[in-house]
């Protein structure tokens, strides 16, 4: 799990049977909310809408009610703010945890409106974009720059002087 994504590149299957006997607190659903409670403390995500998947040891499952919007939470566990509060509530020094009754005490802020925390978290989740996108841009560039210094040193492309500059 990663701060707001889960990330499917190391994944493992197991049978129905092994998933039962995991999944003994039940399985989340969409909108619940998986939080690491050590190594790494503090990550968060949405579980996703389509599939099932275990959750593994050091990761609990928040579900809201009907005051709290499940996005907006989410953004309040990954911010500064909520990840300072973690941290204080956190014991360990090589490897930092949190207990369920240490997290339970976290006092989540929130406008008393859910529809304004979904304003709030639609906003954000739009910049997120935003900004993966520009991630891209900027990935797709720096290759582009890397090819351009190769064939710019390997001679391979040419760069035109104008009699003008050298003098």
């Amino acid at each position: 799990m990663r701060a707001g994504y889960i990330d499917f590149s190391n994944q493992e299957y197991i049978d129905n049977e092994a998933f039962e006997s995991w999944m003994t607190r039940g399985i989340p659903q969409f909108g619940d909310i998986l939080f690491t409670t050590e190594a790494p403390l503090g990550m968060a995500c949405k579980y996703p809408k389509d599939g099932v998947f275990g959750v593994g040891q050091r990761t609990v499952t928040l579900r809201v009610n009907e005051k709290l919007n499940s996005d907006f939470l989410l953004y309040f566990l990954l911010s500064e703010k909520g990840q300072l509060l973690i941290d204080l509530r956190s014991s360990g020094s090589t490897a930092k945890g949190i207990k369920s009754s240490e997290l339970k005490k976290i006092k989540v802020y929130f406008p008393v409106i859910v529809e304004e925390q979904q304003k709030i978290a639609s906003a954000l989740t739009a910049v997120d974009k935003e900004i993966k996108l520009l991630e891209v841009k900027l990935t797709h560039f720096k290759q582009e720059k890397k090819a351009l210094m190769q064939q710019l040193l390997t001679g391979k492309r040419r760069v035109k002087v104008d009699d003008k500059e050298v003098s």
